[in-house]
């Protein structure tokens, strides 16, 4: 291999399930696709090779018949522009996995459920509005969560830069994948990406886009960080950010939905920036932890996770002497353990739970 040749992220599995999959790294030649981790190397030779794009359209997939039980992947589609795939047994290939890569994708056609009744009683219901905004929010397309959440993305991504270290990518990426076991059928197909910013925070918006700050990488284990997700993937699965942009608005967005949608979802729009700083209530954040709690459970990772990440959380605010208690609205973290414990007592299952390998640590080692 020339020494100039190029190193890539990326990792290797076994069978179908990639939640097992361990990091390293991937060098190319004319040859051989070489992967490399501590203790483990293995060589797919070029001929034969069989490449594909996993669901996403974000990894390169590498197989060979040599090794049928083995699967390898790269988080750099840039891969594909080495010398080595441009021999002619794998250019046709390589030019169509480009085309897969940035072809357009298809857009979920927008369906409008109209609640009949509720249009009729909505002068007399006016003092309800919280309610049947709730029931319209739970009737609104897809695609219209989709548009507000990429506006609100558009907005953040200004001011937090998305950051590609592999380190912490592929440990985002491997605590989603396992994570993505124990969501509910229909959820968002969730996108996640690393913020580069020191704050211990994540942020879910609706439509599925995730933004998982740097400090929260450094500080959560694996376990703990898929905690934390599981409670933000909880806020959008639940539409608690949609429901508080439409009580925002008001009830003007009733007659807006039902007279005109196109100016009810600019309306919506409007006010997605709001969403960078929004402040559940109670009742969200308690829901937001129970579901959280369930999709750990089903992905078969310990519910704690969530509770000892809260810990970490309640020993900084004592360290900061943050007094949770003066917004009567918003939980203490204090009794959302609280919660999240006696959870654990009437919990079912107790044991069994798999740690997820979340790769190598990403924060630097401190001297």
């Amino acid at each position: 291999m020339n020494e100039a040749d190029p190193i890539y992220p990326g990792g290797a599995f076994q069978g179908s399930d990639d939640s097992s999959a361990v990091v390293g790294q991937i060098t190319v030649s004319m040859f051989s696709l070489r992967f490399e981790t501590e203790g483990f190397i293995l060589d797919l030779p070029m001929q034969g090779l069989q490449m594909d794009l996993d669901e996403s359209g974000e990894r390169v997939l590498f197989s060979h018949a040599n090794y049928p039980d083995w699967s390898l992947y790269s988080l750099d589609p840039a891969i594909l522009q080495h010398r080595a795939f441009q021999q002619q047994f794998l250019k046709t290939r390589v030019e169509a996995l480009k085309i897969e890569h940035t072809g357009t994708p298809r857009h979920t056609i927008m369906v409008y459920s109209v609640l009949g009744g509720i249009f009729l009683i909505l002068f007399s219901l006016y003092a309800f509005s919280n309610v049947i905004l709730g029931m319209i929010v739970a009737a609104m397309p897809s695609s219209w969560e989709k548009q507000v959440g990429d506006a609100s993305f558009s907005h953040i991504s200004r001011i937090i830069k998305p950051m590609s270290d592999p380190a912490y990518t592929n440990r985002l990426y491997l605590v989603s994948q396992r994570l993505k076991k124990g969501l509910p059928e229909g959820s968002p197909n969730f996108i996640y990406m690393v913020g580069d910013d020191d704050m211990v925070n994540a942020i879910a918006l609706p439509g599925g886009r995730v933004i998982v700050m740097r400090g929260l990488l450094d500080e959560a284990t694996p376990d703990e960080l898929a905690g934390v997700l599981s409670h933000e993937v909880s806020h959008v699965i639940r539409k608690h950010g949609m429901r508080h942009l439409a009580q925002m608005i008001g009830p003007i967005l009733m007659f807006k939905f039902f007279a005109d949608s196109d100016s009810a979802l600019a309306s919506l729009v409007a006010v997605s920036a709001m969403l960078s700083s929004l402040e559940y209530s109670r009742s969200n954040e308690t829901e937001a932890d129970d579901y959280g709690w369930d999709i750990l459970t089903k992905a078969n990772v310990d519910p704690r996770s969530l509770t000892s990440f809260f810990r970490k959380i309640q020993k900084e605010e004592r360290h900061k002497g943050v007094d949770l208690d003066l917004f009567s609205t918003h939980p203490t973290t204090a009794a959302r353990i609280k919660h999240l414990e006696e959870r654990w007592k009437d919990s079912p299952k107790k044991s069994g739970f798999t740690p997820i390998n979340g790769g190598p640590d990403p924060k630097p080692a401190t001297k």
